[in-house]
């Protein structure tokens, strides 16, 4: 989805290809897009569940509020919310870019297949900023 509020390193086009190349391997994943509203697309779904990741307490505070507009809207949508392993309660897509921007080893934070991916597109910000 196209959150404006952000300003991603990588276009929502790309994205999909690199959660279709981090998600190759398991085949019931489908990864797709859409210009609607989150809670509007679900309906095209039978059993639609939408799964939220939590990495802080802040995180639940904000997405409980959107799981309760959803529910208003879409009685028949579920939202399910996993908390993070500790391992990873740190990461974020800003953290992962400023890494990458000093060439630090991603290694251990972002899927092996889309690495070299995140590493040329903060190389290619960088120049454009200069």
């Amino acid at each position: 989805m196209k959150n404006r509020e952000k300003f991603p390193l990588v276009t929502l086009e790309e994205r999909v290809e690199l959660a279709k190349k981090a998600t190759a391997r398991y085949a019931n994943v489908e990864v797709t897009t859409t210009d609607m509203l989150l809670v509007e697309y679900a309906k095209r779904f039978e059993n639609p569940v939408i799964v939220k990741g939590l990495r802080a307490v802040s995180d639940f505070d904000y997405e409980f509020q959107i799981a309760l507009i959803n529910k208003k809207m879409n009685p028949d949508l579920e939202t399910l919310f996993l908390t993070a392993s500790e391992k990873y309660t740190f990461l974020s897509s800003t953290a992962v870019t400023e890494m990458a921007a000093y060439g630090a080893d991603l290694t251990e934070l972002v899927p092996m297949e889309i690495i070299d991916d995140v590493l040329m597109k903060t190389q290619q910000r960088r120049q454009t900023e200069k």
